[in-house]
């Protein structure tokens, strides 16, 4: 899985093609699609883990501070 994992992070931080990938790390370009798809519907099934909205003091405290620092005005 480690290997996918690059594949992925490559992929999705170069406008490279999946060929390009594949040639560095020595996949065909269909075995790179594969490695891609299945590491992002991964991430999707647990994006509920990972990707949360803050609670409400948390929210306070973060847009105080933007407020502060950028002379924003706080909403």
């Amino acid at each position: 899985m480690g290997t996918a994992i690059l594949i992925t992070l490559r992929y999705l931080a170069n406008p490279d093609s999946m060929r390009a990938g594949g040639i560095l790390f020595g996949f065909t370009k269909s075995t790179v699609f594969k490695c891609i798809h299945k590491f992002c519907m991964s991430l999707a099934a647990i994006k509920h883990k990972l990707i949360t909205w803050p609670k409400y003091d948390e929210h306070i405290r973060s847009s105080s501070k933007v407020s502060l620092t950028r002379n924003f005005l706080a909403l």
